[in-house]
């Protein structure tokens, strides 16, 4: 099985990256697991965040790489970081 940045975008080589925002994801795990993309990224105007997902760019890129734990704690975190950044 595929890692996938979301449940639709299957990542077919070690590297590749989200068809909208073009950030590079890793291929760290046979399993396939769940993120809070929701395959529309929009950076905000300074680049640092994507206004769909709330997450940080590094968030995104280094999701792969993340343990169990801190993905909880960053997907926990969205619901506030929703309302501060919207």
């Amino acid at each position: 099985m595929l890692w996938s940045h979301s449940p639709q975008m299957a990542v077919h080589g070690p590297t590749n990256g989200c068809t909208s925002c073009g950030i590079a994801i890793l291929r760290s795990s046979p399993m396939t697991m769940e993120s809070p993309c929701q395959k529309i990224c929009r950076l905000n105007e300074s680049r640092t965040y994507c206004t769909a997902c709330k997450r940080s760019l590094a968030e995104i890129a280094d999701w792969a790489k993340l343990d169990q734990a801190t993905r909880d704690k960053i997907v926990d975190e969205l619901p506030t970081r929703r309302l501060d950044r919207n």
